[in-house]
């Protein structure tokens, strides 16, 4: 399925949300035991389809390097944020493994959604460097709802 730009409303306050129910089929390397939740807007299943419900917030690339791809790199950074989250909330156990996986899927969803390739890699080693805490419960990193007082 071809990611839906149009589906996104950028907030006020700096965050990206969805309109509408997406699903990502991942190339997991990681194994896990049952279908992980959190919040009801983010679902990872066993065989690797992540859904992002109306609603979801993120706030795109952290590490806004060269941010000219802000557009080419929305997929990536909404599915990066949404694996980082169900890390953080202790819904993945094995949070080194499934960070490695996370951190590779979001190089290759960039480069896949037209992001240049020296920019891809330096978000990746970015986020290889930086974005353990990202992942690690009890965080500073927001709990992940919606800062939407709709879901509209």
């Amino acid at each position: 399925m071809k990611y839906d730009n149009t589906a996104i409303r950028f907030n006020t306050n700096k965050k990206y949300r969805h309109l509408l129910d997406q699903e990502f089929k991942l190339d997991l390397c990681q194994t896990f035991a049952q279908d992980s939740d959190f919040n009801g807007f983010v679902t990872l299943t066993k065989a690797g389809t992540l859904t992002l419900s109306k609603g979801y917030a993120w706030d795109g690339v952290s590490f806004p390097i060269l941010d000219v791809d802000s557009c080419k790199n929305l997929r990536a950074s909404a599915i990066h944020d949404a694996l980082y989250q169900l890390m953080r909330n202790e819904a993945l156990f094995n949070r080194k493994g499934f960070k490695k996986d996370a951190d590779r899927i979001f190089r290759k969803i960039c480069i896949q959604d037209g992001v240049s390739k020296p920019i891809a890699w330096i978000y990746w080693i970015a986020v290889r460097i930086g974005g353990k805490p990202g992942t690690e419960p009890g965080s500073k990193f927001p709990n992940g709802q919606s800062p939407c007082k709709d879901h509209s």
